[in-house]
């Protein structure tokens, strides 16, 4: 238990350090796509997976549940609200890379502070 409280403070101190670059109101975008590599949008994304994924598995007690669970999220987000960029295709620029990458870092979590089925 000590170990899942210092992984979730260090998770919440790291997310704390970077929302001093949020922008204070959304911008304008001339165009429809998105910002490639480490943009702020593919950050998100990572997050949503990770989040997801810490979340599922935890309270499942079944780590590639959770994992499945994150790269779902970013799928069905990227269904539902994306709607409006027809030229952007579902794995349009590593969009749900990112995500995948942030589940498996939430699946390696769970993993290193042994959250298994109890049997």
């Amino acid at each position: 238990m000590k170990r899942l409280i210092a992984i979730l403070l260090l998770l919440l101190f790291t997310g704390y350090g970077f929302s001093a670059e949020l922008p204070s109101a959304p911008q304008a975008q001339s165009t429809s796509d998105y910002g490639s590599g480490f943009s702020f949008d593919n950050q998100l994304y990572a997050l949503q997976g990770a989040s997801v994924s810490l979340a599922v598995g935890i309270i499942s007690h079944r780590p590639w549940l959770g994992a499945a669970s994150g790269v779902g999220s970013c799928m069905i987000w990227r269904a539902a609200h994306d709607q409006g960029y027809r030229s952007n295709p579902m794995f349009a620029n590593n969009r749900i890379l990112f995500c995948a990458a942030g589940a498996a870092a939430g699946y390696g979590t769970m993993k290193l502070i042994h959250i298994h089925r109890a049997k």
